[in-house]
């Protein structure tokens, strides 16, 4: 038909909706020839509808969970990660035979556009990959109907919704070839995240087995890496153990605080856990005195925070440069992470307490 219009009228006497329908229709007809019945893939337009959908359900979910109680998905939550952890791994065991089996290059391999069996095999694990993204939007569901609202994050948000639209563009056009390195990294990586999940929503009697998490948080930042994204402004997360600290003494009378338990503090080995998603943190810290301060707060927003003597106070904690930063009532107090470990400068004045933690 497009061949009809353009033998009888020309391109160039079309207007500019038809041209750019004809055009539109081109580039949908220039995709692999074999996959294009195939579910989800022939047109982008049911894929945008869908990404839509799951926006409008980011936005209106948690208002509409605002009032009520946080679902229980324990059970719910086990039965699919490690569904997931089966789906992942089958999809890595695919993309590494038939890669394998087809002698792909590590380097540079073109695409097998035929209909061998070794040909389809890898277009329909490309496939099942892409579809295995509208599965994976129950994790945002799964954080809404539990009211786990900080977790919304805009990287969280941003992953899920582009993640289905460059699946698709890498299906439709290219289901194979080098692509398919992209495909075996996420996959394995998948069976690594969703087992801990799996473990994690047994509930607290498993937190003793996760403490890799932060390791966890890490190999998925550095095998796929947000734009201007910067994995060390991620790598808070941990548990962390004094290494060695500067100052203290001259610092901690500045404070007030008595010289018995400045005594006990000078060699003591204090415990920081730090739990982070996004810009979203839970910072607690464990004195020689046993006692446990533990403040949670958003980057940019003003929270109620807490001193070790139990004074509340409200303040806003700030990231620049990877650099948390907060003013308490009679310091000022900044953490990063340096070389791989935990730095914590804090000052009074001329006075200045810096203390070097290792990840533990």
């Amino acid at each position: 038909m497009r061949e009809m219009i353009l033998n009888h009228i020309g391109f160039q006497e079309l207007t500019i909706w038809q041209r750019a329908s004809i055009s539109y229709q081109e580039i949908l007809d220039n995709g692999d020839k074999r996959i294009e019945n195939w579910p989800l893939v022939y047109s982008p337009v049911p894929v945008c509808w869908i990404i839509l959908c799951y926006l409008f359900i980011v936005w209106a979910g948690p208002k509409l969970m605002a009032k009520k109680e946080a679902v229980n998905l324990k059970l719910v939550l086990i039965a699919y990660n490690f569904t997931m952890v089966c789906l992942s791994a089958y999809m890595f065991y695919e993309f590494t035979v038939s890669s394998w089996m087809a002698n792909y290059s590590l380097l540079c391999q073109p695409v097998d556009y035929s209909n061998s069996p070794l040909a389809l095999r890898m277009a329909s694990v490309c496939w099942l990959f892409y579809f295995s993204k509208y599965i994976e939007f129950c994790d945002t569901m799964f954080f809404i109907l539990r009211k786990k609202n900080s977790q919304l994050t805009f990287l969280h948000v941003y992953h899920h919704s582009t993640m289905i639209l460059n699946c698709w563009l890498g299906l439709k056009y290219t289901p194979g070839g080098q692509s398919f390195m992209s495909g075996l990294v996420n996959s394995l990586i998948h069976v690594v995240m969703y087992f801990y999940y799996g473990l994690a929503a047994f509930g607290p009697s498993m937190t003793k087995y996760l403490w890799w998490k932060s390791y966890l948080t890490i190999l998925q930042l550095l095998a796929s890496p947000p734009p201007n994204a910067n994995p060390t402004k991620m790598a808070f997360t941990g548990r962390w153990e004094t290494e060695t600290q500067e100052g203290y003494d001259e610092f901690c009378k500045l404070l007030g605080i008595p010289a018995e338990i400045i005594e006990k503090g000078r060699d003591y080995k204090l415990i920081t856990e730090v739990s982070q998603d996004g810009n979203d943190f839970s910072w607690t810290q464990i004195y020689p005195t046993n006692a446990k301060v533990t403040n949670k707060f958003t980057v940019g927003k003003e929270c109620d925070m807490e001193t070790i003597g139990g004074k509340k106070f409200k303040a806003t904690v700030h990231m620049e440069g990877g650099k948390l930063s907060v003013t308490f009532p009679n310091y000022h107090h900044t953490s990063e992470i340096s070389g791989g470990k935990l730095i914590e400068t804090s000052t009074a004045g001329s006075v200045v307490l810096k203390r070097t933690s290792k990840k533990i």
